[in-house]
């Protein structure tokens, strides 16, 4: 059943690929919506992603319609794109390591709640719990940038590849 879903997902996002790579627009437009979209997808957008993709698209020159439609048909990558960017994160900042003290902020914020759970489970695993969320937090946010960056220039390069070759081979035909 859940093979079965995943399967269909998978299909789903292949087509929206296939629609998008026989757009009739110039390649440099495809790619850049493309890139646009999945730059967006890498990034925690609250549900706006293809939204925020057709402004970046419409703004930066790309396709709108690649952008919106490879937003929406590689959103079921999401939970594997945010696995990336913690690994991503945490590669480039340490395991433990941070500039920004989360655990402070949460201590002013929620200084009531973490006395009772100090109180209730130890000192140590609360504070532990906080340096967890903190490097979790800022590596994640760290590896979205990094991993949006990468995605996008890459998804970029080799869209705009595809549709010249695919130009090219079309030209090559019709000159037969």
């Amino acid at each position: 059943m859940v093979m079965c879903m995943v399967k269909d997902k998978i299909i789903n996002m292949k087509k929206k690929i296939e629609e998008v790579l026989k757009l009739e627009s110039t390649p440099k437009k495809i790619a850049l919506g493309a890139a646009i979209a999945v730059f967006w997808n890498f990034l925690p957008s609250l549900g706006v992603g293809p939204f925020l993709s057709a402004f970046a698209a419409r703004v930066l020159g790309g396709s709108i319609v690649a952008a919106v439609t490879i937003n929406l048909g590689t959103g079921v990558l999401i939970p594997i794109f945010y696995t990336l960017n913690i690994m991503m994160g945490r590669l480039i900042i340490g395991e433990n390591g941070t500039n920004i003290e989360v655990s402070e902020l949460f201590n002013r914020m929620f200084g009531n709640i973490i006395t009772y759970f100090e109180n209730s489970i130890g000192e140590s695993e609360v504070q532990f719990l906080l340096a967890q969320l903190e490097t979790f937090s800022v590596g994640f946010f760290v590896g979205a940038m990094v991993n949006s960056l990468i995605a996008a220039v890459f998804l970029y390069i080799l869209c705009y590849h595809i549709l010249i070759k695919r130009k090219t081979k079309k030209l090559k035909l019709e000159n037969y």
